[in-house]
Formats: C-alpha cells, structure tokens, sequence
C-alpha cells in the first residue's frame, strides 16, 4: 500500500460532503490512495470564523471543520450574515467545509440542546452533510447503558437524528473519555436504539486509543459509520492531544490507518490539537502525517 497524499483537486464551489473529496478503499490496480487532511477553525478562532478559513487554507489543509466554538470554549452566534459571509469565503477560496460541529452538553443543558438543533439545520448551507457532537461528561455512577442518564441521552440524540433525517445530514457523534457515549460499544448500542441511518461516528483516533481496549477492534467495529475522524497523538492511558509525531505518544498511526483504509476510510482526518500554538505546528504535522507509509 503506497504511501498518503493530500488530494489536490478543488471544485468550483464548497460542495464537499462527508464523502465527497475522498476515494474510498483503493482497488488492487490503483497507484495509490487519497487521503484528506483538514483543520479545524477554533484553534485558529483568534482571527474569526472567516479569517480561520483564510488561515487553514493558507496552512495548506484540505478543508476545514467550521466549529461553532473559539478557542476559549464561547459559543460563536451564527447570525444569517454570518452563515452568508461563510458560505461566500469558502467560494471564494476555492475551499471545502467537510464537517459543522458543536462540542456541547445537549444532554443536560436545555438552552445548549436548542442551540445545537438550530446549528445542525444550518449544516447544508456550508457545503457539508456532516455534524459533529459528543455529549458530556457521565454524572451517575455504575452501570451506564440503560440507566436513568442513559435513557436521556438517548431521548435527546433520537430528536437529533431527526432533525438531521429531516435536513438531509448526517449526525456524527464523537466518543470522549468519561463522556456518557464513551467507548466504542456505547457508540454502537446508541445506534442500536436509534436506528438510524443517519447516524454515524467522528472517530477521534486518540480517544479510541484511550478508551477502547483495542483501537484496532474498535475501527473495524464501526466500520462505514466512521464518516469523520480527529487525528493527534495520545500517551497510553491519558486523555492529551499531542502532535502526530510526539515521541510521547504512544500511538502506532501507520498502522491506525491501514486498518482505517481497510475499513473503506480514507477521510476527512481533521488535526485535533489544543495546547499547541495550531498555526505554528499544523504544516510540520501535515508534512509527517503525509509522508506515512501505512505499510511500514
């Protein structure tokens, strides 16, 4: 299996769907895969949502991920303007928006819950089927699939996915460590219970490493449903976003995406980082994640 490249061909317009600028899994005749490398806007949310896209272009990603946080964790007011003057950068630059995301506490929060409804309908108006959630952190304590939390988490995901059924998008949820879906067997009896084809995983890599008992299992495990990933190092054991080629880590990412390729995925890879200065490190860590050789 030959080693990653960054897609290069651009459409004339931000259509980009969750698998519209990736090739799925490459047929024994192929020269070599494609794989898509995108950047997520709230590290870079100093300059705005529309200077971020400048940014991540600029960075040489291969799209972006418009999240509806900044940095500091406030919430971005999506006004009409504001989804206008996005819609017509992205346009502009020629750039893709593979995924809209909101990392927010809907379990619990009302006016969090009502928010994420309004965010998730504007998700077609970027260009993208795709967006992401992931809930929050567990507040009861021993068993966790069928308890009393369990049951509102998934009352509230079912509303979710039917907005996103009504809205043509694709509901990506995103698995965290000590999140009420915190682990890869949770993310498949939520899907149970759901039955909906709409929804689907944003596979974070390091969160898998950290929660599952075998990250390997857990790709292929979920399979088709991973439509999205974030992609860092982690040390074994503890929840740290580090660069994709920290010694510290303890990740083998070759063979991540072998397994990932395996299973058909081939993108949208978003880097996921947090303490690191993201415009400072994001053209070293995409120059490392597309010289690896999955094969090595």
């Amino acid at each position: 299996m030959p080693t990653f490249r960054s897609t290069s061909t651009r459409s004339s317009k931000p259509r980009a769907t969750s698998g519209s600028r990736t090739r799925r899994r490459a047929q024994p005749d192929d020269k070599e895969n494609t794989v898509t490398f995108t950047g997520r806007t709230q590290p870079v949310s100093r300059h705005g949502i529309v200077g971020s896209l400048h940014a991540l272009k600029k960075l040489g990603f291969d799209g972006a991920e418009i999240c509806a946080e900044t940095k500091e964790w406030g919430v971005l007011d999506f006004t009409p303007e504001l989804v206008d003057e996005i819609a017509a950068t992205l346009a502009e630059l020629d750039f893709s928006a593979v995924s809209f995301s909101r990392h927010a506490d809907y379990i619990y929060d009302d006016e969090a819950f009502e928010n994420t409804i309004r965010l998730l309908r504007l998700t077609p108006r970027f260009g993208t089927d795709l967006f992401i959630i992931s809930g929050c952190r567990r507040r009861e304590s021993g068993a966790n699939i069928g308890s009393v939390e369990w049951k509102r988490m998934v009352d509230r995901t079912r509303t979710l996915v039917r907005e996103a059924e009504e809205h043509g998008v694709l509901l990506a949820m995103e698995h965290e460590p000590d999140f009420i879906v915190g682990t890869t067997e949770e993310q498949i009896a939520l899907k149970d219970e759901l039955g909906s084809a709409n929804f689907v995983a944003n596979l974070d890599l390091g969160h898998s490493f950290v929660c599952d008992p075998d990250i390997y299992a857990a790709i292929r495990t979920l399979g088709p449903m991973i439509r999205h990933c974030h992609i860092e190092n982690m040390p074994p054991g503890i929840h740290k976003h580090l660069l994709p080629d920290d010694p510290e880590g303890g990740m083998d990412l070759p063979r991540i995406l072998r397994e990932l390729l395996e299973v058909g995925f081939t993108g949208p890879l978003a880097l996921d980082l947090y303490v690191d200065d993201y415009e400072a490190v994001a053209e070293d860590a995409l120059r490392y994640l597309r010289s690896i050789d999955p094969e090595q």
